[in-house]
C-alpha cells in the first residue's frame, strides 16, 4: 500500500503562482530560502516573497524561520 504525502496546502482555493509556491515547498527536503524558491519556480524573487508572505498569514502550514538576513520557508 502506498501512503499518500500530507499536503500542507489546498491546492484548489490557490492562484497558479500560490500553487507551485506550495508544490516548491511540498517537495523540497529542507526550508528553502526565497531565492531559492524563486529559481525553483522560475519566478522573480519579489514574486516569490509576495507569494510566501500572503500564504504564510493565511495559516495554511506554510512557515516561515528567520536566520540573520535571510527568511527560511517550509510547510509543517
Amino acid at each position: 500500500m502506498i501512503k499518500a504525502k500530507k499536503v500542507g496546502c489546498n491546492l484548489s482555493s490557490l492562484t497558479p503562482y500560490e500553487r507551485l509556491t506550495c508544490e516548491i515547498l511540498e517537495n523540497a527536503r529542507r526550508p528553502l530560502t526565497t531565492n531559492e524558491v524563486a529559481d525553483y519556480g522560475n519566478m522573480s524573487w519579489l514574486t516569490a516573497k509576495k507569494h510566501l508572505v500572503n500564504l504564510s498569514k493565511r495559516d495554511i502550514g506554510i512557515y516561515r524561520e528567520k536566520k540573520g538576513r535571510a527568511n527560511f520557508w517550509y510547510i509543517k
